[in-house]
């Protein structure tokens, strides 16, 4: 596989040229020091104030580590409007959508880095209830998105499920004897219900229960102590309500209800910007894998036609901010989450709401724009 070139800058060495950049940009920064933190966090607390009032958002949270020092980490509105619980951005819980992907692909690779999952390995070779199909395809297809396995159909039913699966096995009859929608490794197709059948690559490599051994691997071994698979049938301290904004009645609204443990791997999980952020700099600085594991799962993969897709192993490779990074966005029903990691600048921003039809993009770059003293750009 290619490497991918917005990682390598990452790590590479610069040339000639880049190092007289870099200490040119070293002196005039030598004489103008950066901000001060609070003046920062003034300044990025305006932008979301600002977003929260034109987009009309119940609760948000964001955390930024840098440097190894959680830099700001604030929330905003309330975690639950009836009793109006303000948002903590250490405890409470939002729905996190598809940052649950990355969250299993970190389960994934502590166990590529224990020997015990091959990602060449035919996927049914961990899963043998599996259908077989047309075509083989290996764990590392199924974790970048190219296995061909479907996404939901369309079907509000499979989105905004109300059923409750016992377990993952059961979940992945919703579409395990569909056919693949193309061969495997040809194209790059995003898809939920191939995280389902990470989870499921995932306990046939581990011997132990999905949730469990998330819990043990990923959640424990990072910190994350408020971090949990979303059970509707259990009372989880800090779980956010889940709304969205009515713009017919001009008001805020509880979501319809949801259950998501068809797809606890792909967007079933619940945590807080602080948890995000924390899991993000473990990953960053090698705490939870080792660096060569990182790189293999940060590597982009390519396609049999020689595309790449922007995409790792359970990572999106990003150039939408004003410096490279990357991470994972989610939309859940009721929720919205987002990790980033900016390397270069050592830097890692946990993002988590309780609404679920917003974007908030534009304001994620102007925040960065301010940590990174790059307001004028």
């Amino acid at each position: 596989m290619k490497p991918n070139l917005t990682i390598m800058k990452f790590f590479n060495g610069r040339s000639i040229l880049g190092i007289s950049w870099v200490l040119y940009v070293f002196l005039i920064s030598s004489c103008t020091p950066p901000p001060k933190a609070d003046d920062r966090q003034d300044r990025a607390r305006q932008v979301i104030s600002k977003m929260m009032d034109e987009k009309n958002i119940a609760g948000f949270a964001i955390t930024i580590i840098q440097d190894g020092e959680t830099v700001w980490s604030e929330g905003f509105g309330y975690a639950n409007l009836e009793l109006e619980v303000p948002v903590d951005p250490e405890k409470t819980m939002f729905r996190i959508g598809s940052v649950s992907k990355t969250f299993t692909a970190i389960g994934a690779a502590r166990l590529f880095q224990k020997g015990s999952l091959d990602l060449q390995a035919d996927a049914r070779s961990y899963v043998p209830y599996f259908p077989e199909k047309r075509y083989p395809f290996t764990v590392a297809q199924v974790a970048g998105h190219n296995s061909g396995i479907r996404h939901y159909s369309g079907d509000p039913n499979e989105y905004a499920s109300k059923r409750r699966y016992k377990s993952v096995e059961e979940s992945l009859s919703i579409f395990m004897e569909d056919s693949l929608l193309f061969e495997p490794g040809t194209q790059h197709r995003y898809s939920s219900f191939g995280y389902n059948t990470m989870s499921a690559i995932i306990e046939g490599a581990s011997g132990q229960n999905f949730i469990d051994y998330m819990q043990e691997e990923v959640f424990d071994a990072a910190g994350l102590l408020h971090t949990s698979a979303d059970f509707t049938d259990s009372i989880i301290v800090g779980r956010s309500g889940h709304y969205e904004f009515d713009s017919a009645a001009n008001k805020l609204v509880n979501t319809v209800f949801v259950d998501n443990s068809y797809k606890w791997a792909g967007g079933g999980f619940l945590s807080s910007s602080a948890d995000i952020a924390r899991l993000g700099w473990a990953w960053h600085t090698n705490q939870i894998v080792a660096d060569t594991v990182k790189q293999l799962f940060l590597t982009d993969q390519q396609l049999k036609t020689g595309k790449f897709a922007s995409y790792g192993l359970g990572w999106d490779l990003y150039d939408d901010l004003i410096v490279p990074s990357y991470g994972h966005g989610g939309t859940a029903v009721g929720g919205k989450a987002t990790l980033r990691v900016l390397p270069e600048y050592n830097m890692v921003i946990g993002i988590a709401t309780n609404m679920w039809k917003i974007q908030y993009r534009e304001e994620l770059q102007e925040i960065v724009k301010i940590f990174l003293g790059m307001e004028d750009k």
